[in-house]
């Protein structure tokens, strides 16, 4: 279970099991794993044709399941391939085949670059880039013949390092095709409630105060995202309307939208979102890869006909700074419906809007008066069902933000202003290390938007600030920077990302160029300078004691070869020479044919070449003496011959 090669197999074989999205295959796999190596004393073959079966059956079988519990069936040949490898574990493998089993294991460790696309993908880059040095130096060390007892290699930090560069190589400069074209896969509760339960009826949204993101958004400037506009009111609650007019977004070309702010918004939940892309702006210019057929409804939100999760939930849209007003609305006539309010609330209405010279005053009059003298709570008591504006302006005076939303809409409608009450999110503060606005679950909100002749829609926002302090994001930011980080240059990386990438590169390449045509002079004596130290540092006289003393590494490779060189020598003497073309264990395994009398002190001598020589095992004085004897024993040998001759 130490070897190096056991270990990447378990990881190839626990990448394979997250094709599903569940830890059950990844830890069935890893239990195989276990007993088949417990098993691996008593020596159990399976046949190739058998192999080829498990491959069929296994394959087959990963389907089924995978359709039967809900998964994805894409890598259903992984899982025969994982019975390939549970068969071969059961028994001791010759070097060729613990090759294959690699190059199996490689495969898997693809579907997991495919499908893995949270922090787990880094603990299995580090394992691989760990493991695949190891096990290659483990079979380099078993082509060697059973008996040796040089002690593992101990790795180099280059050879690490030259696994690492090669892997980032592969991965900036093998061709990449749009990730958003890849596998939709839900990730979360699909049974999670919506915005609009969690916004309109706190106690439901279990998720109304998490702290959870949903979207990051990365703009110099945001304002309130729009998702869901309520206008029909019918004395109890407040609606969605079921059906609203869509329009077509006019893209603008790509050279024009330089002029436009831009908003580039990361979704983390999109089942959250239902088919609404949130927006904070009169849209000009919308693209992304998890939606289809993006529209503008009649509240100039973004309505898409399907969406759906892919490894690239981004979306970026751009807007007006300065739209002009819009026009008295269409549906005036229903966004001024409001119940018949009482005498009391009349008179208190007149009473706060005395000395309000146009409706645009008289609403940011409420709005101010709603914040300074009613609480935000959550779970207040539920109002009075007959006469419940009458409950909440005289007696309740507290609630959450729809109960301010809705509140402002119908006593401004009272007025003869068309209303509506907006679903959205109130964005916070920046994430400090980012600099991306982190919407979380609770920053759901809801407002008012009001219709002014000159003005057009104007938000209004009634809620008074919360009286609870707001937790301590410091740490948290910083995860969530990195989860940026990784989710926009890693997870993120297709084909657009890799040409901006190498012309980016190549941009670059071409102004240090063009600055070093600018300063050759000044290059070219840096360049001397640096060559004169490293000269006079090599060559400039030594004394006795500065002289460098070769390392315990070195030293014993240079006496492993002596050793080696001397029993070659002594053994052409008799005749058997070794030829220029040959390996050591070539030349071993011939004088093993020819049964040569001392072959066991040359085997010795020749593994413990091999492992100082190439596996930088350490050498002895033991060892060292062992060596000594059997070069006697060889020269004893030679010297019998030459009697007996």
């Amino acid at each position: 279970m130490r070897s190096p090669f056991h270990q990447l197999v378990l990881l190839g074989l626990i990448c394979q099991g997250f094709a599903w999205d569940n830890v059950v295959l990844p830890t069935l796999n890893a239990a195989l794993w276990l007993v088949c190596l417990k098993l691996q004393s008593r020596n159990i073959r399976v046949g190739p044709w058998a192999e080829i079966a498990l491959i069929v059956i296994g394959g087959l079988a990963g389907w089924f399941l995978s359709r039967m519990f809900g998964q994805s069936a894409h890598f259903a040949v992984g899982h025969g391939l994982t019975l390939l490898q549970l068969s071969r574990l059961l028994r001791k493998l010759e070097t060729r085949e613990k090759i294959f089993c690699l190059l199996v294991a490689f495969v898997q460790l693809g579907v997991a670059c495919t499908i893995v696309l949270d922090y787990r993908f880094i603990l299995i880059v580090f394992a691989t880039i760990v493991l695949i040095p190891r096990t290659l130096a483990e079979l380099a060390v078993e082509s060697f013949p059973a008996r040796t007892t040089a002690p593992p290699a101990r790795m180099s930090f280059a050879m690490y390092a030259g696994v690492a560069l090669a892997m980032a190589v592969f991965f900036v400069t093998f061709p990449r095709g749009l990730l958003g074209t890849g596998l939709p896969r839900a990730f979360g509760d699909q049974s999670q409630s919506n915005l609009l339960d969690s916004v309109l009826d706190p106690t439901r949204g279990s998720r109304k105060n998490s702290t959870e993101i949903i979207m990051q958004v990365e703009a110099k400037s945001l304002g309130y995202l729009r998702s869901h506009f309520l206008v029909d009111f019918d004395g109890q609650k407040w609606t969605p309307e079921s059906r609203s007019g869509w329009q077509r977004i006019y893209f603008l070309p790509e050279e024009d939208l330089k002029n436009f702010p831009s908003r580039r918004v990361r979704v983390k939940s999109v089942t959250y979102l239902g088919r609404i892309l949130p927006v904070d702006g009169r849209v000009l210019h919308v693209k992304g890869k998890f939606f289809r057929r993006p529209f503008l409804n009649t509240y100039g939100v973004i309505e898409c006909e399907a969406m759906w999760n892919t490894s690239n939930n981004i979306y970026e849209y751009w807007i007006d700074p300065q739209p002009d007003p819009e026009r008295y609305p269409i549906q005036a006539r229903r966004m001024l419906r409001h119940p018949e309010p009482s005498a009391k609330l009349r008179a208190w209405l007149d009473e706060r809007l005395a000395g309000a010279t146009n409706a645009f005053e008289q609403a940011k009059r409420l709005e101010d008066y709603f914040q300074r003298n009613f609480k935000y709570t959550l779970g207040a008591p539920e109002l009075n069902r007959v006469n419940h504006l009458d409950d909440f302006v005289f007696n309740q005076r507290e609630g959450h933000c729809e109960r301010y939303a809705s509140a402002l809409a119908l006593l401004l409608r009272m007025k003869g202003v068309p209303t509506r009450v907006v679903i959205g999110y109130a964005p916070g503060a920046r994430n400090w290390f980012s600099g991306w606005y982190d919407i979380r679950f609770s920053d759901a909100h809801a407002w008012t938007e009001a219709w002014f002749e000159g003005r057009g829609w104007v938000t209004l926002d009634a809620t008074p600030s919360g009286t609870t302090p707001k937790p301590n994001y410091f740490f948290r930011d910083i995860l969530d920077a990195l989860d940026v980080l990784w989710y926009l240059h890693i997870v993120n990386f297709d084909a657009p990302a890799q040409r901006d990438l190498i012309t980016g590169t190549v941009k670059a390449a071409t102004a240090v160029s063009a600055w070093a045509q600018r300063n050759v002079t000044g290059i070219v004596l840096a360049a001397l300078g640096v060559v004169a130290a490293i000269g006079w540092r090599n060559y400039r006289p030594r004394r006795r004691s500065e002289k460098i003393q070769p390392t315990a590494r070195q030293r014993a490779q240079i006496l492993a070869e002596h050793y080696y060189g001397q029993m070659l020598r002594t053994l052409a003497r008799q005749g058997l020479h070794r030829e220029p073309h040959q390996t050591p264990l070539e030349f071993l395994a011939q004088l093993d044919r020819q049964n040569v009398p001392t072959l066991p002190e040359i085997e010795f001598i020749t593994e413990t070449f091999c492992a100082t020589r190439y596996g930088n095992a350490p050498l002895t004085a033991e060892t060292e003496r062992t060596i000594a004897a059997a070069l006697e024993r060889i020269r004893q040998s030679r010297k019998e011959l030459a009697r007996a001759a």
